[in-house]
């Protein structure tokens, strides 16, 4: 018997997700048979803001097959009458997540997470309720029901189409001025210096920017885009935002653009590579945020190569769009890039639904370390092992690649080495080991990022390695562990009480420990 709908969805959208889950229809009782579709075979292109009707919610968590939906985000084996896999919602070694096909429902054993299927895609992929209901019913073929929203509510839905639609349009654009533009001889001529060939550049979508705005003016015109909607997606910019009687710019201006895709395929921004270096110091330039973009939530290919990662049950992370294009045109297919050299809780969370390991492919020079290290920063937070593949001095993956082929990039990467590995022999190259202030600076730094590890196992053995490599004793690698968490403790407890006693005041982050604190650090390395 089937909860009456309203009061499912209000816990739906206000109750926590334990609780929630606990809530779902299919408990009750055995999972109801599977309800047809409706008889149209389009699902409904009408992306109103409204309240769903709730026989076509019904229908569709009718229709939902957990164990179809499921295994489409990870491997499951059958156990009995029920399907086991680790629970992709917290670490653990052996599994203890279960998909019971008869209820329909899910359950973690180790960290109490359940549900139903859409309970299962609102967590995983982190949706809200209508969208997942969204999302399911294009899989199934059900064409929705719906009630109008707020007037709010249907101007935002309607300006969201709207730029979905302006970023595919303009991307064929983009895409026919690159393959036919006489405009775009420079274009053509530097993909096929840099290897991508004419395949390549059609299955994704590569493009040309033109530089005179006319060309978009008279593009815009034809297809009834008028200039606020070309600010807001970002493919114009105010010259003056105080003072928009200045007129407009170009955010793309002689570039070759990448179309940037959500997780479903669309196209929601692009970046930008400039083909004459003396045109801009920005070789690379993304989309503004808008409604429908943050660059903090998404990397690049990662719509393609999602399916990989499940499959090869890690990611490779490089830095550049052609490095990533290159390696998956050649076959690594599980590889993505962020947009730019920041790191974000959002691509590690966005990361851990997916695996739990992840491989860093980054320049082999001091930026190169950097940046892997805030991605180590972020992605330990989420409990994902982080290893580094060392490329050779001065090479990407991209060069690698055409001058040693695919199978040099692969060897580098199955000889990733933990990141600690990788942090020690970057640190020990730099610095000059003999002298205390320069140790001291690799220990903390070493300190740091081993107290972000979160799993006590893990912690205890990377200890050890890293006291192995080092030659000195755990116990004083430990210490410094301990300091910093003390630290990092008494700042977070610092900042609360003064945030209820003053909001505004400020407080200085905890002092680093002297440089010359004694530590008896052989000078070599193993």
């Amino acid at each position: 018997m089937w909860w009456p709908i309203s009061s499912w969805l209000t816990a739906a959208r206000c109750m926590p997700w334990r609780t929630c889950g606990a809530m779902l229809p299919a408990l009750p009782g055995h999972r109801p048979e599977p309800q047809p579709a409706v008889s149209q075979p389009a699902v409904s292109i009408r992306h109103s803001m409204g309240r769903i009707a709730e026989v076509s919610i019904q229908q569709v968590i009718a229709a939902c097959d957990i164990v179809e939906i499921v295994s489409g985000y990870f491997p499951l084996k059958r156990a009995g009458i029920a399907f086991k896999a680790c629970c992709p919602f917290h670490t653990e070694k052996s599994p203890s997540f279960s998909v019971n096909p008869t209820r329909g429902t899910y359950h973690c054993f180790g960290c109490g997470e359940g549900g139903n299927a859409v309970g299962f895609v609102m967590k995983y992929e982190s949706l809200p309720f209508v969208d997942t209901i969204r999302k399911l019913a294009a899989k199934y073929g059900i064409t929705l029901i719906e009630e109008a929203g707020t007037p709010e509510q249907e101007a935002a839905a309607g300006r969201r189409v709207r730029l979905l639609a302006l970023h595919r349009d303009i991307a064929v654009w983009f895409h026919q001025l690159l393959l036919k533009s006489p405009l775009a001889a420079d274009a053509r001529a530097y993909l096929k210096s840099r290897g991508l060939t004419s395949g390549t550049a059609r299955s994704w979508s590569i493009g040309y920017a033109p530089s005179d705005q006319g060309y978009y003016r008279d593009w815009a015109s034809e297809k009834k885009y008028p200039d606020d909607l070309l600010i807001e997606g970002g493919i114009l910019v105010l010259r003056d935002p105080e003072n928009p009687a200045r007129g407009t710019k170009l955010q793309f201006s002689h570039r070759i653009m990448f179309p940037i895709r959500n997780d479903h395929g669309d196209v929601i921004a692009f970046s930008g590579r400039v083909l004459r270096e003396e045109d801009s110091p920005a070789k690379y330039k993304n989309s503004p945020a808008t409604p429908i973009f943050n660059k903090s939530e998404v990397f690049f290919g990662f719509d393609k190569s999602k399916r990989a990662i499940h499959k090869a049950e890690k990611a490779i992370i490089c830095e550049g769009q052609i490095d990533m294009l290159m390696a998956y045109e050649a076959g690594i297919e599980n590889i993505i890039a962020p947009l730019g050299t920041a790191f974000t809780p959002q691509h590690a969370r966005l990361l851990r639904r997916h695996t739990d390991q992840v491989v860093l492919c980054y320049d082999s020079d001091n930026a190169g370390y950097k940046a892997a290290a805030r991605a180590f920063a972020e992605l330990s937070q989420e409990g994902i092992f982080v290893r580094v593949a060392a490329l050779p001095p001065g090479e990407d993956p991209d060069s690698l690649i055409r001058r040693e082929g695919v199978d040099a990039l692969r060897r580098r990467l199955e000889e990733a080495r933990d990141f600690f590995d990788f942090q020690i022999d970057q640190r020990a190259a730099s610095l000059d080991l003999t002298d205390t202030r320069e140790r001291m600076k690799m220990l903390r730094e070493l300190a740091e990022n081993l107290a972000r590890l979160k799993d006590r196992p893990v912690l205890d053995a990377a200890l050890i390695r890293c006291a192995s490599r080092l030659n000195i004793g755990p116990d004083e690698i430990r210490k410094m562990v301990q300091a910093h968490l003390a630290q990092q403790k008494k700042y977070a407890d610092q900042v609360g009480e003064r945030s209820q006693q003053n909001p505004s005041s400020e407080i200085s982050k905890p002092e680093q420990e002297d440089d010359s604190t004694p530590v008896a650090l052989h000078p070599s390395v193993r």
